[in-house]
């Protein structure tokens, strides 16, 4: 957590100044241009060269205006500040704060709340935050922030957020393959502003994770091998922690102090892990020891005589944050508030229920608690106790998290992130049932919805197969009864496609794959593949997909009649979690980066058939069209939003937009459901999840029928 610390003396002279040959504002604002970076490549053409949407290239229909915020659920605030003037900010996964738009990021006065312009996609961006010249920095895993492009930092100038030059680029985590450069903390020392981090470079300079800032320029501190978590500070050492093995070539074990110009390792008690916050209160370190042996508690160290001091006092539970409020310690467990008095640790007892403390942080008159409460039977995220008295101060709203989505009866089904489905019928959500983990959804396209697993569901929800197929109702009916392991799904026109090594379906022994159409199956190919299969006109591909360590081997193979034979294979580099592929117009699509490709069988490439400026994160056909949807919003130089169809030769997008990215997608030929980060469709309110009835449905479906004999 960022805290404004006006010190003199020796930290300042860590290092001088770098000021480059650029003036002072060029260092403050100016974006430095570099070809070479990925960031670059993904900032917007001017706008005299952004098409906008054409008459003709608008899909035509309408948006679902009774969605509403229905899908609605408490949010949560994951981070507080204090500033030195005594004002709270808040931060975390919330869209909404007492019925307020904010998107993530918030300021209490003492009487109003006041938003900062964010946009959905900045909710729970925002890691750590702090003050330096009467201005609110913020920092965090995010390159585009409040709509521009940011890299990891942004300041508030009083009116809007602007950036620190170009921002961060690269990353130093071994452990982080999301190629995000992140900003997890922020200090200020003696008017210096200390930012840390997992990042490597700051506009033109190599920085190694850790990065001083004045108006007048800005340096590297030390040669850092990995990523740092916290930075700590008092008027005689600096204390950081993260992944570090190593800096200026001294050997460390994740903990530092650097004193006198030097950088020392800090061997600090076992189980206190690097990610744990460092404390500074009353000018003294403090760090929190988890006790294993005793049940859970917590001891709490100072720094004092070059030592470690343990307080002989413990709390009970595992404390998550330490503030002080009238010169007394104050700590949070997960369902308690802790004081440190004469006596020792004590609960106090706060006339509230507590479902669980997600923050804490001290100001001059009270202490600030954020967490789930009930207070005089009233729901709320934020409370204000003065030592006396308890205040209900917000009730912070997202949405529910779709895991997947599916149409049933043209209305949206989801799974969420509990491994609830829940149907949309018109006016509100009806809960279906639990189904099990990793379950997922799959709509054909004569709209027949499935409950896919890779083996069957007795473990955990008592359904005896691996698909189960959703009644107009809801209800779940077996078509077959499909009993494997390790299975694979794909949808091939109206069909299922089912890949196993062995099993039985209807009692009836089998092995590689079947195509399930409602409750008919029929022999698809006889053997068996590790990978999806899909079939595109003449050709039957298997895709076998790997990762490791934030890259994926994508490996095709083609059925040739008797035998899978290898075709092609390739390295994708980023953190999708899952790669998308579907079959339209009897050719195979898939996502490749930024772009859209499609594989030519003869050549054995993919060929782009469209670019995007930001990330596509979903791909679906139906029998007419193709469509991604993303954080994008231009395709090809055409403003778009991220949501865009293809017909072969037009790209379209909807007139009304979401303001904000979709991360699951759901097609028929009347309907497209989207579900992401989003609060609204064009001015329609529509929380995290939207439906859009299309006009231009043709008039006889053409499904495409793929019945293919098994030596095909």
């Amino acid at each position: 957590m960022g805290k404004l610390r006006i010190r003199l003396g020796l930290i300042v002279a860590i290092l001088g100044l770098y000021t480059g040959n650029l003036p002072t504002q060029a260092r403050q604002s100016t974006t430095l241009a570099d070809d070479s970076s990925y960031e670059q490549q993904l900032v917007a053409h001017s706008l005299s060269q952004i098409a906008p949407l054409t008459t003709s290239s608008v899909i035509t229909g309408t948006w679902n205006t009774t969605l509403q915020n229905n899908l609605q659920i408490p949010g949560t605030i994951s981070k507080l500040y204090v500033d030195e003037n005594d004002r709270l900010y808040v931060t975390g996964g919330f869209n909404y704060l007492n019925g307020q738009e904010v998107n993530g990021l918030a300021s209490w006065n003492g009487t109003a709340w006041q938003g900062y312009g964010l946009q959905p996609n900045d909710s729970g961006a925002i890691y750590t935050l702090t003050s330096y010249h009467d201005q609110l920095i913020v920092g965090g895993a995010f390159r585009q922030f409040a709509g521009q492009t940011m890299n990891g930092i942004a300041r508030w100038n009083g009116t809007a957020f602007e950036s620190f030059g170009t921002g961060f680029r690269g990353t130093s985590d071994f452990y982080d393959y999301s190629n995000i450069p992140k900003v997890h903390d922020l200090d200020v020392v003696s008017d210096t502003l200390y930012v840390s981090g997992n990042f490597s470079q700051f506009n033109d300079l190599v920085v190694n994770s850790l990065l001083a800032w004045q108006p007048t320029g800005y340096r590297k501190v030390a040669n850092i091998d990995s990523s740092l978590y916290q930075f700590a500070a008092t008027d005689e050492a600096v204390v950081v922690s993260g992944e570090v093995l190593s800096i200026d070539q001294t050997a460390i074990d994740y903990f530092a102090r650097w004193q006198q110009g030097v950088w020392n390792n800090l061997p600090v008690p076992e189980y206190v892990y690097p990610a744990q916050e460092t404390h500074v209160l009353s000018n003294t370190f403090y760090i929190r020891q988890p006790i294993y042996d005793q049940g859970a508690k917590t001891k709490i160290y100072h720094w004092a005589a070059n030592t470690w001091v343990a307080d002989p006092s413990l709390i009970t539970g595992s404390a998550r944050d330490l503030v002080e409020f009238d010169q007394q310690l104050y700590a949070a467990t997960n369902t308690q508030l802790w004081q440190r008095s004469n006596a020792g640790w004590n609960s106090v007892n706060l006339p509230m229920e507590i479902a669980s403390i997600s923050a804490i942080e001290a100001s001059s008159n009270g202490i600030y608690l954020a967490g789930s409460f009930t207070l005089n039977g009233q729901a709320s995220q934020l409370v204000f106790w003065d030592g006396n008295n308890l205040t209900n101060l917000a009730t912070a709203t997202t949405h529910r998290w779709v895991s997947d989505l599916a149409d049933l009866q043209n209305q949206p089904l989801i799974i969420d992130s509990s491994w609830q489905a829940a149907h949309w019928n018109g006016s509100n959500w009806h809960d279906l049932r639990k189904v099990p983990y990793f379950a997922k959804l799959l709509t054909t396209q004569d709209a027949q919805t499935y409950l896919v697993g890779s083996s069957p569901f007795t473990t955990t929800s008592n359904l005896a197969s691996a698909i189960w197929q959703f009644e107009p109702t809801g209800s779940l009916n077996a078509p077959v009864m499909l009993d494997g392991f390790n299975l694979t799904w794909a949808i091939s026109g109206t069909d299922v496609l089912a890949s196993l090594y062995s099993g039985t379906i209807n009692n009836q022994a089998i092995s590689g794959t079947v195509a399930i159409n409602h409750d008919q199956w029929r022999p698809f190919i006889p053997s068996y593949t590790n990978g999806n299969v899909y079939r595109a006109g003449e050709h039957i591909y298997s895709l076998r997909i790997d990762g490791d360590r934030g890259s994926w081997l994508i490996e095709i193979s083609f059925w040739n009649g008797t035998s899978w034979q290898y075709l092609t294979a390739w390295q994708q580099f980023d953190q999708r979690p899952n790669v998308q592929i579907t079959v339209w117009n009897n050719e195979l699509y898939l996502l490749y980066n930024n772009e859209l490709r499609r594989l030519d069988f003869d050549s054995a490439s993919l060929i782009t058939v469209a670019s995007f400026d930001d990330v596509p994160l979903a791909l679906r056909s139906t029998a007419d069209y193709l469509y991604v949807a993303g954080k994008f919003n231009q395709v090809n130089n055409q403003a778009i939003g991220p949501l865009a169809r293809w017909d072969g030769t037009t790209w379209q997008g909807t007139a009304n937009t979401p303001n904000g990215s979709i991360y699951k997608l759901a097609v028929t030929a009347e309907h497209i459901h989207i579900a992401g980060s989003f609060t609204h469709v064009g001015t329609t309110p529509s929380l995290g999840i939207a439906s859009f009835a299309i006009n231009d449905v043709p008039a006889s479906p053409s499904y495409r029928q793929f019945i293919p004999q098994a030596s095909k």
